[in-house]
């Protein structure tokens, strides 16, 4: 058993879903294919000092349909709440860093988590490897400034389905 420790106070706050990237397990990207969250998803990911709660969900519009409501009426078909349901993900729970883990990567753990819109992953940890970096960006449309941005790169190696998950986020707040 690996010790826990303090999150580090770097990781905590808001974090906006900049890109997905899978690749396989030399790292090298995958073709592009229909992605879990389609093709430009958005999301949020938020560290606290103890939990943590993350949403990720499809904006192609096929995977976003405009007729339902909330809440649900026995008039919507139930196939376009599956679509949305097949497309997003959301899950929230405790949060651990592991021994080792410091302000530039680490390993942190979601969960065991107490919420999830998957079943298979109630009550399960989530090992998530970490990276943090700071970029300069160009930002459009205002003169050229130049700004710094935090970036989360969060990933999950997967053995089984041979890839590794690759999530890039922008601290936010």
């Amino acid at each position: 058993m690996v010790n826990a420790i303090a999150i580090p106070k770097i990781l905590i706050g808001t974090w906006s879903l900049l890109n997905t990237t899978p690749t396989d397990l030399n790292g090298v990207p995958k073709p592009p294919e229909e992605p879990g969250y389609g093709h430009h998803p958005t999301g949020q990911i938020l560290y606290t000092p103890t939990h943590m709660s993350a949403n990720i969900m499809s904006t192609d519009r096929a995977h976003r349909p405009a007729s339902l409501a909330w809440p649900a009426n026995t008039t919507e078909k139930l196939q376009n709440w599956a679509i949305v349901g097949r497309t997003t993900l959301h899950y929230a729970g405790p949060l651990t860093a592991l021994e080792g883990s410091g302000d530039k990567n680490g390993r942190l753990i979601h969960g065991p988590l107490t919420v999830s819109n998957r079943p298979s992953w109630d009550g399960t940890p989530q090992e998530r490897n970490y990276t943090l970096t700071e970029e300069e960006v160009t930002v459009e449309g205002e003169g050229g400034e130049v700004r710094k941005r935090l970036v989360l790169h969060l990933w999950a190696r997967n053995e089984t389905s041979k890839n590794i998950a690759n999530l890039f986020w922008e601290k936010i707040a």
